[in-house]
């Protein structure tokens, strides 16, 4: 699997009264920020997106700004914040990104197919790694059922004795119930028992014989699981690896609707009506989408207006009623 992108947070030093504005933001009900020009509000909104976003991973987000430049200049900096970028749904002209990322709906279509295609190559790369012949890349369905019924139970086989002691570790060795964890697969060719012996080789410690993906994360930097590591740290490294696969094959789940969905047009509904959690548009184009919108039954959880103050009342009212047939 690629490497992982370095962790991304927002590094600005907020005054109290951006702290407060956050925090009543995260509050229910109505919050309103009011505040001279250049002290911050978009970097306020954009903190904001990215707290409501993690704190209600299953919500949907709307957020209303003035301009198409106040909204491609919120989406740049939530770019650099972590939320996934299939989550993220531009309703404007199509305009690409600094990164040449195009955030409309057509765009986010292609975006998830080519993700769809980079995991399941990741899905053929795993199943190979822990000896499964079938085609277990061919579709999401399928890289679904690898994880249901060979990666899970190898990571709960692998939990359960992590917290074991040495000689517990060197009598289960030869416990059949843990010979796929330790027994290299009959079916692997000359190069791949090469890696494996590669890895037995710079991996001493003891519970390095029961990890199951030791082909898959070779590209580790290496000794990954050495005896000088303490068993919480060697806890910590499997556990991130854990983590790193629910990851791919939760991700897998979402893109399942696009085998399903045959059209773009079908698939771009999908993304606007279901996959996107911070959607992004103007007050203008709330108006004039409106009835597509309705006709969708778009919704949405929480509703963020930039620079309300400089819209016409209509303007403000509009996307309160983009959910709600009047």
């Amino acid at each position: 699997m690629e490497e992982e992108e370095e962790e991304k947070k927002n590094s600005l030093r907020w005054t109290v009264s951006q702290v407060e504005a956050i925090c009543n933001g995260l509050k229910e009900g109505v919050s309103m920020m009011i505040s001279p020009s250049g002290t911050g509000k978009r970097s306020v909104v954009t903190e904001l997106v990215n707290r409501l976003y993690h704190a209600h991973p299953e919500e949907r987000i709307l957020l209303i700004t003035r301009s198409t430049h106040q909204l491609n200049e919120i989406f740049s900096r939530l770019m650099n914040l972590p939320i996934e970028k299939r989550h993220l749904l531009r309703l404007s002209e199509k305009e690409y990104m600094k990164n040449g990322d195009e955030y409309g709906q057509l765009g986010r279509v292609s975006y998830c197919l080519q993700r769809r295609e980079l995991l399941l190559e990741c899905v053929k790369r795993l199943a190979v790694s822990v000896g499964c012949v079938e085609d277990y890349g061919y579709s999401c369905e399928t890289a679904d059922h690898l994880y249901v019924s060979v990666i899970l139970p190898r990571m709960e086989l692998m939990r359960s004795i992590l917290h074991e002691s040495e000689d517990s570790l060197v009598k289960l060795r030869e416990d059949p119930r843990f010979l796929d964890l330790t027994a290299m697969p009959s079916c692997f060719s000359k190069e791949q028992v090469r890696l494996w012996d590669d890895w037995k080789n710079q991996n001493s410690s003891l519970l390095a014989d029961f990890f199951p993906f030791k082909l898959f994360f070779l590209d580790q930097q290496q000794p990954f699981l050495p005896s000088s590591l303490s068993s919480s740290q060697i806890e910590e490294r499997v556990e991130c690896c854990f983590a790193s696969l629910q990851s791919l094959f939760s991700e897998l789940r979402e893109y399942r609707a696009f085998e399903l969905l045959r059209t773009n047009q079908h698939r771009m509904d999908y993304v606007l009506t279901t996959q996107a959690h911070v959607i992004g548009m103007t007050s203008a184009e709330a108006a004039s989408l409106r009835s597509y919108l309705l006709e969708k039954d778009f919704h949405y959880d929480s509703l963020l207006v930039v620079d309300a103050s400089e819209m016409t009342e209509l303007e403000t009212f509009l996307p309160l009623v983009l959910q709600v047939r009047v």
